[in-house]
C-alpha cells in the first residue's frame, strides 16, 4: 500500500507542475503585454482566430511563431489575414522574414522582458520564425 501511495504522490506532483508550467505560460502570454488576435484563413476561408505578441520595427508589424502551429502553416497557405489591434482590425499580407527573426526576437525580448524569458522557458523561442505584416487596401 505504501508503495501505491507513493506513485500516487508522485503522479499528483507531476501533474501539478505540468499545470503550474501551463499556467505561467499562459499568464506570461496574456498578461505579459500587448496581445493581438490574428484571424488566419483555411483553405475552405474559414477563420481562425490567435492571440499572439507583436513588435514594431521600422513601418512594419511583426509576428512570431513556431512554423509548425497551426496559424504559421495557414499563412503558408493563405497569407491574407486580418489582425485585431487595441480594437482596430486591419488586412495584411503575411510575410515569412526569415531574416529577421534575430531581430525581431530581440525586440520581443525589450517589449515583453520577464514574460518572454517565461515563454522562452517552455519553449524554443529561438526556433520561432518572424512574420512581416504588409498592409493591404481595403
Amino acid at each position: 500500500m505504501g508503495a501505491v501511495r507513493f506513485l500516487l504522490s508522485v503522479v499528483i506532483l507531476m501533474v501539478g507542475a505540468v499545470v503550474l508550467a501551463v499556467g505561467a505560460m499562459f499568464l506570461a502570454s496574456e498578461l505579459g503585454g500587448e496581445v493581438v488576435t490574428l484571424r488566419s484563413f483555411d483553405e475552405s476561408g474559414r477563420g481562425h482566430d490567435t492571440r499572439l505578441w507583436v513588435v514594431d520595427h521600422g513601418n512594419r508589424s511583426y509576428l512570431r511563431g513556431d512554423p509548425e502551429s497551426g496559424w504559421y502553416l495557414r499563412i503558408e497557405g493563405q497569407p491574407q489575414v486580418e489582425l485585431l489591434r487595441s480594437d482596430k482590425k486591419g488586412r495584411f499580407q503575411a510575410v515569412p522574414s526569415e531574416t529577421m527573426d534575430e531581430q525581431v526576437n530581440r525586440l520581443m525580448e525589450q517589449k515583453y522582458g520577464v514574460a518572454n524569458q517565461v515563454v522562452g522557458l517552455m519553449g524554443d523561442v529561438e526556433a520561432n520564425r518572424a512574420v512581416r505584416l504588409e498592409p493591404l487596401r481595403n
